[in-house]
């Protein structure tokens, strides 16, 4: 993984912006027929420094006003668990196991669409502690989805202080869960 320093980082992100990728969000995305969201909270610990990071995604919130619209790799018929592991391995490149999602209850929330102002969208948030592959570390827009770019390692501190304020609170209420996975992860929270 690659462990950018504090600088390099805030240099990432602020040509990022530049690019049109206005916000840092957590991973996750869509259903087919836009009824809900699966998010993923991912931490991930760096053994060398003992510090604790998680995994944003740049996103660009302007990109579906342009008419560009994914859906190709949208199936009908996805659980609020299988939808977030399409969009983390479409978006991040890293792989999960179903049965390791934690799911958030307390974060659950219903909103109006934002399309439809007649119907309800449901945001559903999971930790996730474990997972495999390598993080996606492509130049430019996602080739996937153009919406988003490769994903960033962001040290806990500079999280708080970069992610999306609609993904705070999924964000405080996973910090129980994480502190509980490891010892070390508890005090690298602290």
């Amino acid at each position: 993984m690659n462990f950018l320093s504090d600088e390099e980082l805030l240099d990432t992100i602020k040509d990022l912006q530049t690019k049109g990728y206005d916000r840092i969000q957590l991973p996750g995305g869509t259903s087919k027929d836009g009824s809900y969201c699966s998010s993923g909270i991912i931490p991930v610990f760096n053994e060398k420094n003992r510090k604790m990071y998680f995994i944003g995604v740049p996103y660009n919130s302007k990109y579906h006003e342009n008419g560009e619209q994914n859906g190709h790799t949208k199936k009908y018929g996805e659980t609020i668990k299988t939808t977030l592991l399409r969009e983390i391995f479409e978006e991040t490149g890293l792989s999960i196991d179903e049965d390791d999602l934690v799911y958030l209850e307390k974060s659950h929330k219903v909103v109006t669409d934002r399309y439809d102002k007649t119907k309800e969208h449901h945001k559903h948030y999971f930790v996730v502690p474990k997972f495999t592959g390598h993080l996606h570390d492509f130049k430019g827009p996602n080739p996937i989805d153009g919406e988003t770019a490769a994903p960033l390692l962001i040290p806990v501190k500079m999280f708080n202080n970069v992610l999306f304020t609609g993904h705070m609170t999924p964000l405080q209420d996973s910090i129980n869960v994480i502190s509980g996975i490891k010892t070390e992860y508890a005090f690298a929270l602290m």
